[in-house]
């Protein structure tokens, strides 16, 4: 079987790498030079972005549900499509077509083949790459199916929230690796902690430079 290996970079946004983002993920800048590097030292067959690309009356903010709901501390009982679960409250980001959405202007794009946008729907959320919250495709998976990829490599942030949730979903379908040095999240206990339950999935971490072609 060939193998054809796609990279996915996940949401690599004004709002989670400016200064004054509202969910700013620190030290976010030093993993874009290696994530940069990746494009000439290794081949791909595809090389794919997600976007965080959210209406601005998003389920996810709290400013959506009122002045008593608090981002990072509040949540909600989300009822949707016939679905129930906990949804954790945030800041206002990522709204569609605003500058806080488009890719951080440190990230080279030059080689991104295509962009999957996400958490489109005002009702659920989608920290995954491949499905939203209720299950419905972004079209991720079928747009690697359609090049018949069998590998996949991740990297982006948060690691801890869109990174882990992205390389579950890629996991089911394709034979997924995670490159450490190309992740970022909330914070490194909340990394560390990631990192081993999706070793337990029989996700792959490595380095950039332990990558082979």
């Amino acid at each position: 079987m060939t193998t054809k290996t796609a990279l996915i970079i996940v949401d690599v946004q004004n709002d989670f790498v400016l200064d004054d983002a509202p969910l700013k993920v620190n030290g976010v800048a030093d993993i874009i030079p290696n994530i940069n590097s990746l494009y000439k030292a290794h081949h791909w067959d595809f090389i794919v972005a997600t976007k965080d690309f959210h209406p601005a009356n998003h389920v996810s903010f709290a400013a959506t549900h009122g002045p008593s709901y608090k981002p990072f501390t509040s949540s909600i009982t989300v009822e949707a499509y016939g679905l129930k679960y906990e949804q954790r409250l945030w800041p206002v980001h990522s709204v569609s077509n605003t500058p806080g959405s488009e890719f951080y202007e440190g990230l080279d794009t030059s080689a991104i083949q295509d962009v999957v946008y996400k958490g489109t729907d005002p009702k659920v959320d989608s920290y995954s790459g491949f499905f939203d919250a209720a299950g419905k495709s972004t079209g991720l998976r079928e747009k690697l199916d359609s090049k018949g990829i069998t590998d996949v490599v991740v990297v982006g942030i948060a690691g801890d929230y869109c990174v882990r949730a992205t390389a579950t979903d890629s996991q089911k379908f394709f034979k997924t690796t995670v490159l450490t040095d190309c992740i970022k999240s909330l914070t490194e206990e909340s990394e560390k902690k990631t990192i081993a339950e999706l070793k337990l999935l029989g996700i792959k971490f490595i380095t950039s430079d332990q990558l082979t072609n």
